[in-house]
């Protein structure tokens, strides 16, 4: 590669390194990555070293935000079909996969940095202008993202996710989420009670506006959440 600027965000058991590279002048740094950077790589790092391009769906934003240990990316990369920001799944057997947009959203995001776990369940968030929680917790459960809020089975003091922050092995996800009060708290979301043996759960959030500032004292909500997959 001839990038002069790198940064890098995951590292999985095995070694393995996601980030982004390109060009000073065009290359943004975290966390406002997505909203500065316009011409970037998403990059695997190996264990000993080499650094590989990821490729693209077209366009010319590409970020590697996260990666399990079974060597599956996750990230963002530009559409060139409407120019808003997609997300993607990456394997070493399919290369990089449109993991779509959520529709009125500017980005469609799995975040950093462990937003996919080791059974290949991603989480993330969006960001649309014109929601008035400019966001919402996403789960894939194929190649298009669902709203997690639609698969809330007992929200208690949430009234809406904002997003998803990462999801380990056992299906737990922590978020956060606005509440009654319109305050934005930390959440938790475990496989609920009643699930069946192919259901899991998750709850998420992520973004903040003026609209839903933070507490004091964030609280850690428990939230039950089955989904299919």
């Amino acid at each position: 590669m001839t990038d002069t600027a790198a940064y890098a965000f995951t590292i999985n058991d095995t070694g393995e390194v996601v980030g982004a590279s390109g060009l000073c002048s065009t290359i943004g740094l975290p966390p406002a990555a997505i909203n500065n950077t316009i011409a970037t790589h998403a990059v695997l790092w190996e264990r000993d070293g080499p650094a590989h391009d990821l490729g693209s769906l077209g366009g010319a934003a590409n970020i590697a935000s996260s990666i399990n240990n079974r060597g599956e990316v996750v990230g963002t990369a530009q559409s060139p079909k409407d120019g808003t920001i997609h997300a993607f799944l990456w394997t070493r057997h399919t290369g990089m996969l449109d993991y779509g947009a959520f529709p009125g959203a500017v980005a469609t995001v799995p975040g950093c940095c462990h937003t996919i776990n080791d059974r290949g369940e991603i989480v993330g968030f969006s960001i649309e202008p014109s929601n008035p929680y400019f966001g919402r917790a996403l789960i894939w459960q194929g190649a298009q993202p669902k709203d997690l809020n639609e698969l809330v089975r007992d929200a208690g003091p949430f009234v809406h996710l904002t997003g998803a922050f990462s999801i380990n092995d056992s299906g737990e996800i922590v978020c956060q989420g606005v509440t009654n009060s319109g305050e934005l708290h930390a959440c938790l979301a475990v496989p609920n009670d009643g699930a069946t043996a192919n259901e899991s759960v998750s709850p998420a959030a992520w973004q903040q506006g003026d609209r839903a500032p933070f507490s004091e004292n964030a609280r850690r909500g428990r939230l039950g959440i089955p989904w299919r997959y």
